[in-house]
Order: structure tokens, then C-alpha cells, then sequence
């Protein structure tokens, strides 16, 4: 409404003239735009993702609540800023190619690069951008939106660390393997020996040094194919707190200066494991721990049941389910990051030359996850490290302890065909067999073996058979077998360990499993536990 007053000749009012304009329309309009700001204000205020606005210039119009959260600036400091120092100098010409690209009215998206937060902490984030305009096109500035990538950082390094240490243990694990064949060379050739001299005898000794040696050298393989998650025996439940205190005894004897504090669960589920190896996983623990700690210290020790509900990207390899969790930390020198990066990798080692062999910590790792777990690490340098491992909880009751039995050499005199493509390890098995009274057929491939079936199978009462041979595998030989002659028995023998491959052909119904390097009396056994 507007007014203006009316007036006679003599200046005097004497009335009053008005327009009134209906504005309903613009209030309207106005409202409709008051209601639009806030709704938009609202969607970029609840953007999870940093977003930020910027003028022509380069100054700072606009930031969201995310922003503050994620960087540390508050919008009212932002406001009217260059922001200087935001980005890294390395990254300046990246971030001068993004200016140009907003300009020129192309959009970015999904880059991955790095600023600072406020505190000068540089973490990676991802960048996406486009310019804004007004109603006549020309540039008013440009609308970024950065994401928080750390977490996706560390996950993508953990499967990768992952990856890598998988293909090392595939690696390792061959190298084991072919280790254990040369082994077996040697101890074989040993029993032999050994089968015919007695104590007394000039060589006895120096044979049995022999001997110890080789059982050196096979706990080294032990090892590499505990990390190759090749290493699992004889699974059955396992009481964690029992072995974790008798191991801790062990330990305990041999480190007096070390406390050792324990917090045991009293209703910890038992887990499905070979006892062998958590024993040998708990014993690398302790020894890095006191390793770490030359003058004495505290080691402590905890075990507690845990329920994954749902993935957890801090488990990613864990399952939702029931688990186990051992805790193991000391008050040691503790570790920095990079040593931190390489502790679960075969032959890495902060020892000195010729002081361990790097597989102490890697065939841990290999153990954890041969058996379905996880394992973490924290550390710091002064600070001591904490090993967290999370192993499958199982329903199966726990088993009374069995009384352990001698083997006993137990001779022969069926007919046995021997498949092996090592010829070393072929003419010592042959060797060993005749000794114990065997009659013995000898082939070094799948495809022999078949023929020898074939044309000798009245006679032939067991096949001792390597699993791992070019050509026809050990498994398909078996399968072959199995299929033309379905009473067949068969003993398996590999320089892997029970699990894998070997485990599968045990389930469809091979008869024994013996790993190499064995001796005269384990392979008497295994072959008499089979024919009687």
C-alpha cells in the first residue's frame, strides 16, 4: 500500500489518495524461495560427505557441518577464505587441473588424492566437483564434495597385505614341500642304517646326529607350511585355557624374570584345532615377547568368548558367528610402524644374522588363518605389543586325553607298489620296505602305477601314493583307483601335511596319510594300522 496526502490551495490537508497492490503472489514466491533455502540448506547440511562452496575467487561461500567434522575448520572460520595450506604441495597441480575443469564446465568425480585437515594431518580422501552458474552462464564458483577414504585405505592395505602374504605362503609352501623330499632322502637312508646297528656299534651315534638334524631341519618345514596354512595334523576340540597355561609353564621355566599374568575365561568354548600347532603358535608368542623383553618384564594373558553379530570391517575375514579371543601382550621394547608391516612375513626378523629364521611370527599368521581366525597386532616403540587372535568357537565336546603310543616296527611280507616321481625318495621308500619284508612294486608316475595295477593286481595288497606328481596328481591316481578297483588300499604320502589337498582325498576314502620326512618305524605302522 502506498499514500500520499491531499491538499487544498493553502497547503492544508485535506484528504488522503492510496494505492493498494495485491502482493499476494510474490509473498508466495518469496516463501516458496525461504522454504527451497532451507530445504536445500538442510540436504547439504546432512550431506554424511564434507562439501564445500566456493566464489569466483577462490573464496569460501559455504561448508557443511560434515566438513567441520572431517578437516576441523568451523564454517565461520571458512567464511571468505582462500583456503590456504588445504592442499599438499604435491597435489597443487592436480588441484589447479580441478579448478580449470570446473571453469571450463566439466565435472570431476571419484578422485582419489590427499589434503590437511586443520591440524596438519594429511589423510586421502576422494574428490568430486562441478562449477555453478547464474541465469545469463556466467561462473559463479565451484561445489567440491569430499569423502573420508581412510577407512576404505586401510582395508584395501589389509586385503592387500593379505594377498600378498597368501601368494608368499603359496610359495613357501612349495619350497617346504620340495624340502621335505630331500628330507626324506636323508632320513630314510638313515633308518636304514639305523634298523641294523645297535647302540654300541662305532656309527650309531653319528647317525643319530644325523637323524636329529633332519628333525631340525623338518621343524623348519614345519613352519613354512604352518604360515602356507598347510600345516594341520589332527583337528579335534581343544581346551585354549589348558594349552595356553600349560604352554605358559613351559615358557615360564625357561624366563624366570618375566611375570606372567593370566585372566582366563571359566566358560571359554572349546575350538577346533591341532593342538601341535597352537602349541607351536603359542610358543613363537612367547618367545617374540621375551625376545622383546632381554631385562624381564610382564606378560599378560587373556581369553574371552566374543559373538560377531554381523561383518565387521575391522574382522573382514571373519564370518559372523562364535569365536574365541586370546590376548597376548607384553611390556617389550615394542615395534614402529614399518616393522609392524613386515611382522607376519617369512624370513623377516629385527635379529641379527644368523640369529632365527624370520618364521616364527609368519607361521603364526599361517596357523590363525589355516584354522579360520584372525589375528591383529598393536604395538608402539617403548610401548610394548598385544597379539589379538580370534579363533572359531566349536560345539563339539572336548575329548579325554588318550594315553600317547610307541611305534613299534612291525614287519611284512605282502606286496606293496610304491608311486613316487622322486627318484631319490623312490629308491629309499623301495629300500625301506624291502628291509621291513615287503615285496615291492616301484613306479614314479600316475600312469605306471595304473599299468602295474593292471597287470599285477592279484598280488598287490597297498599302494603307498605321493600326492604330488606332474601329470596324473596323487588324487586323480587314487580316483582311478578307487573307480577299477574299489577294494584297494591306499596310503597316502606327501611332503604337505594332512590338510588341502591330502584332506580331501582322505575323505573319499583313502585309507592312511604319512608325511615325509618318516622314518622305518613310522612308515611300519602306518602300513600295518592299514592291513590288520
Amino acid at each position: 500500500m502506498s499514500t500520499y496526502p491531499i491538499r487544498d490551495v493553502e497547503g492544508n490537508i485535506i484528504g488522503f489518495r492510496g494505492v493498494s497492490r495485491d502482493v499476494t503472489e510474490r509473498k508466495q514466491a518469496e516463501q516458496a524461495l525461504h522454504e527451497s533455502e532451507a530445504r536445500y540448506r538442510a540436504v547439504l547440511e546432512a550431506n554424511p560427505d564434507p562439501l564445500v562452496v566456493f566464489d569466483r575467487e577462490g573464496r569460501v561461500v559455504y561448508s557443511n557441518p560434515a566438513f567441520s567434522e572431517v578437516f576441523g575448520w568451523s564454517a565461520e572460520e571458512l567464511e571468505g577464505r582462500v583456503m590456504e595450506k588445504f592442499i599438499p604441495d604435491d597435489h597443487l597441480d592436480e588441484g589447479r587441473r580441478m579448478a580449470e575443469q570446473m571453469i571450463s564446465g566439466e565435472r570431476f568425480s571419484g578422485i582419489e588424492t590427499e589434503r590437511f585437515t586443520r591440524s596438519g594431518e594429511r589423510i586421502p580422501v576422494g574428490i568430486s566437483g562441478s562449477g555453478y552458474r547464474d541465469a545469463r552462464g556466467t561462473f559463479m564458483g565451484g561445489i567440491v564434495t569430499l569423502r573420508d577414504i581412510r577407512e576404505k585405505k586401510r582395508m584395501e592395505e589389509q586385503l592387500l597385505n593379505i594377498h600378498k602374504l597368501e601368494s608368499i605362503g603359496t610359495l613357501a609352501g612349495g619350497i617346504a614341500h620340495d624340502f621335505n623330499n630331500l628330507l626324506m632322502a636323508v632320513q630314510g637312508n638313515v633308518s636304514l642304517a639305523l634298523y641294523n646297528f645297535d647302540e654300541e656299534h662305532p656309527h650309531y651315534r653319528l647317525f643319530r646326529n644325523i637323524e636329529k638334524s633332519v628333525k631340525s631341519g623338518s621343524r623348519l618345514t614345519s613352519q613354512l607350511l604352518g604360515f602356507a596354512r598347510k600345516g594341520r595334523y589332527e583337528v579335534k576340540p581343544v581346551d585354549l585355557n589348558r594349552l595356553v597355561d600349560d604352554v605358559a609353564k613351559t615358557f615360564g621355566r625357561t624366563r624366570k624374570d618375566i611375570i606372567i599374568h593370566s585372566d582366563s575365561a571359566g566358560d571359554l568354548s572349546a575350538v577346533e584345532a591341532d593342538e601341535g600347532q597352537l602349541e607351536q603358535m603359542l610358543l613363537n608368542i612367547f618367545m617374540n615377547a621375551g625376545e622383546a623383553m632381554p631385562s624381564g618384564g610382564d606378560l599378560f594373558l587373556a581369553t574371552k568368548n566374543m559373538v560377531l553379530e554381523k561383518p565387521d570391517t575391522n574382522f573382514v575375514e571373519l564370518e559372523p558367528g562364535r569365536y574365541v579371543q586370546l590376548s597376548v601382550r607384553d611390556t617389550g621394547v615394542g615395534m614402529d610402524r614399518e616393522t609392524m608391516d613386515h611382522v607376519f612375513e617369512p624370513f623377516f626378523t629385527t635379529r641379527e644374522m644368523g640369529h632365527g629364521t624370520g618364521l616364527g611370527m609368519a607361521s603364526v599368521y599361517g596357523i590363525v588363518k589355516g584354522h579360520g581366525g584372525h589375528i591383529e597386532v598393536r604395538s608402539s616403540v617403548g610401548g610394548g605389543t598385544a597379539f589379538d587372535i580370534y579363533l572359531p568357537a566349536s560345539d563339539t565336546p572336548l575329548q579325554a586325553e588318550g594315553a600317547e603310543q610307541q611305534d613299534v616296527v612291525k614287519p611284512g611280507k605282502e606286496t606293496i607298489l610304491l608311486v613316487d616321481d622322486e627318484d631319490m625318495v623312490l629308491t629309499v621308500g623301495g629300500q625301506m620296505l624291502e628291509r621291513l619284508g615287503y615285496d615291492v612294486l616301484k613306479s614314479s608316475c600316475g600312469a605306471d602305477a595304473m599299468a602295474l595295477c593292471e597287470s599285477h593286481r592279484e598280488r598287490i595288497d597297498l599302494v603307498v601314493l605321493d600326492m604330488v606328481m606332474p601329470g596324473m596328481s596323487g588324487g586323480q591316481v587314487f580316483d582311478h583307483l578307487r573307480e577299477k578297483y574299489p577294494g584297494i588300499r591306499v596310503l597316502l604320502s606327501s611332503g604337505y601335511s594332512l590338510e588341502g589337498q591330502a584332506r580331501e582325498i582322505m575323505d573319499r576314502g583313502c585309507d592312511g596319510f604319512i608325511q615325509k620326512p618318516f622314518t622305518i618305524q613310522e612308515l611300519a605302522t602306518r602300513i600295518r594300522e592299514i592291513l590288520d
